[in-house]
């Protein structure tokens, strides 16, 4: 029986083949009009060891048309493209925590995206060694990918919907308090090896109480040495946007990174690019490197909040003003008396925390 027009043709190669018959299907002309030539673009399907096969192949092809790039189509490919996809419709907050779900999930990136499985997804989460709220991340990063590669037609299932944090989340709320930050003794001792530049990040970091993620893309033009405050543009929160004190303690650490090279970002390791922050998995390697020398390999970067946390509540600053200075919002005070909190009062607290340096 005659095939009606476009449905595609079959063709047998020469040679020594298992797979000796080539499925494929014109999908359009290129006329060159100097010549008055037409070439026919050519899809080719698929391949098949006996044309029976071919012709089934053929015909499941015309029957339900799909995007034979899938096949080929990576993870970070797709993120390229739902990243392209969501750059004009989503807040620049949701974009840069696409790109750090993203950074952490390097193990898929070149893994072609219609081939994982569920149990590829759950290894990732189980051996990526990350916290709680970072893990959540890379699961919406997930769920908005197949949401896109779903739309496409590059998947057929969507298998983040199957991804349980609830055991990750129990594990690490288990963890001893010990082990979320760090004793008055410890911070003493960061404190004599103040002179090592990368220390002084994590005393920089113990005495403001901001995120790493914060901290490692803080611009010069943020800070303020004059009036000792730096501004965090935008962060996790409504309330994370704003005004951080520095304290006098670690005032010598912002004002020698401030003044250090031609750097856009204000925290360098001298081998950086000067318009590129230090990446988070580079902090990272070091910090778990330093903590491993010192023998307290339970810490993660995270610990310098929870230490500045718990060293405001050891010297009895009230939960307003701790609250201001973690950026948090208070659910019994009101928005004004918590909002006009000035810089003054801000930096008296954080002054107090002298204490805990000898």
């Amino acid at each position: 029986m005659r095939k009606p027009n476009g449905y595609g043709s079959i063709s047998e190669l020469s040679g020594n083949r298992r797979k000796r018959f080539m499925v494929r299907k014109t999908i359009g002309k290129t006329v060159d009009h100097e010549t008055g030539t037409v070439k026919y673009n050519q899809l080719i399907i698929g391949f098949a060891a006996t044309k029976r096969a071919a012709e089934e192949l053929l015909a499941s092809y015309n029957a339900n048309p799909y995007d034979l790039t899938a096949a080929k189509t990576t993870f970070a490919e797709v993120y390229e493209r739902m990243y392209a996809y969501k750059e004009t419709k989503v807040s620049e907050s949701s974009l840069k925590a696409y790109q750090y779900a993203f950074n952490n999930c390097e193990p898929l990136h070149n893994r072609i995206f219609a081939d994982l499985k569920l149990q590829d997804l759950e290894n990732h989460i189980n051996n990526c060694d990350k916290n709680y709220p970072t893990l959540k991340k890379i699961k919406v990063l997930w769920g908005v990918m197949y949401e896109y590669a779903l739309k496409y037609d590059i998947v057929g299932k969507d298998y983040s919907k199957h991804i349980d944090l609830t055991s990750q989340k129990k594990v690490q709320e288990s963890k001893p308090e010990q082990d979320k930050h760090f004793t008055h003794e410890e911070v003493k001792a960061l404190w004599t090896m103040r002179d090592d530049d990368f220390i002084q990040s994590i005393l920089a970091l113990i005495w403001t109480g901001v995120r790493i993620g914060e901290f490692l893309q803080l611009r010069k033009s943020d800070v303020n040495l004059e009036e000792h405050y730096f501004t965090i543009p935008k962060g996790k929160t409504i309330n994370a946007e704003r005004r951080v004190p520095i304290a006098d303690a670690v005032y010598p650490f912002f004002e020698k990174w401030y003044h250090d090279g031609d750097y856009e970002y204000l925290f360098h390791t001298g081998k950086s690019r000067s318009d590129k922050p230090v990446s988070y998995d580079k902090y990272l390697n070091d910090f778990k490197k330093l903590m491993k020398h010192l023998e307290w390999s339970s810490y993660t970067p995270h610990a310098t909040r929870h230490t500045f946390n718990s060293l405001l509540a050891d010297i009895d600053i009230s939960n307003t003003v701790r609250a201001k200075l973690m950026g948090h919002a208070v659910g019994n005070v009101t928005e004004t008396v918590y909002t006009h909190l000035d810089m003054g009062t801000l930096l008296d607290a954080v002054n107090k925390l002298e204490c805990f340096i000898e």
